[in-house]
């Protein structure tokens, strides 16, 4: 599993690297499906792709999970609202309110439309105009 302590083979990169350490110590942190190989976070920060692994002894747990393993769920009761509604609407006053709303909104959204577009249109013809440039004589210098 990931997260399990393993050692790895270390590829030496200079001849004559006889008496450099062979191996090291690392946690497995995944596994990389393209390469057919382990990805490794060694002890000193770095992280490895390599096929030469040898998985270490899984400790066994005692009882006492870490703390990184504990979850703990509290009930909220105050997120529960089971109190039921005071009054009910009615269906009638509800429809009247809705198509008095909406008659205002459509006097004002029909002006507000009409002053838009107009600014919209001068908008976009100011920018189609391209901005006139000034060609200097550079033999006058």
């Amino acid at each position: 599993p990931i997260g399990n302590r393993l050692s790895y083979l270390i590829e030496p990169e200079i001849t004559g690297s006889k008496l450099s350490p062979k191996g090291e110590l690392g946690k497995l942190i995944g596994y990389n499906d393209e390469l057919r190989s382990y990805r490794i976070l060694s002890d000193n920060g770095l992280i490895i792709d390599t096929k030469s692994v040898q998985f270490l002894d899984h400790p066994q747990n005692s009882g006492n999970p870490a703390d990184d393993e504990i979850l703990t769920v509290l009930d909220d009761d105050s997120r529960l609202n089971t109190s039921p509604a005071s009054d009910p609407v009615d269906v009638d006053d509800y429809e009247t309110a809705i198509e008095e709303s909406s008659d205002t909104d459509e006097s004002d959204s029909s002006d507000s439309k009409s002053d838009s577009t107009t600014e919209d249109e001068s908008e976009v013809a100011n920018t189609l105009v391209p901005e006139p440039r000034i060609l200097r004589d550079r033999t006058s210098k």
